[in-house]
């Protein structure tokens, strides 16, 4: 669910006061309310409000909540994710190390025996080693 624009205030009380733009302008009898953004939670003086105004404020209110409860867990999985995407740099990286180490001893093994280092007297290569 695509939250509307919402404002936390806390107006120096100890609690919160969650205001949202609502999509529509509700008419709740006594007054109709605006584009500015609303307090849509705790509201006891709202006495006549439209259904559709809270069941909008309901939807608001349940996506809020749940993304709240799963805050925490998403964070422990980014978490996780990045320790999994860490180890398997650190695996490339240890095997870039070994390929690489292969290669100077083959290097070095090659110039021991007067051949060049970089396998350019090689025509034809194996098919599992043609690239």
């Amino acid at each position: 669910m695509e939250l509307p624009e919402l404002r936390v205030e806390l107006n120096g009380s100890n609690g919160i006061e969650i205001r949202s733009k609502l999509q529509e302008n509700y008419n709740c009898v006594e007054f109709t309310l605006n584009s500015n953004p609303q307090p849509i939670f705790i509201s006891p003086w709202m006495q006549f409000e439209p259904s559709k105004m809270a069941d909008e404020r309901a939807r608001i209110a349940y996506e809020i909540v749940h993304r709240a409860t799963n805050y925490q867990k998403l964070l422990d999985e980014v978490d996780k994710l990045k320790k999994q995407l860490g180890a398997q740099y650190d695996h490339a990286d240890r095997l870039l190390k070994q390929r690489l180490a292969l290669a100077d001893m083959w290097k070095a093994e090659r110039k021991k025996m007067g051949l060049p280092e970089d396998f350019s007297d090689i025509t034809e290569w194996p098919p599992e080693m043609r690239g």
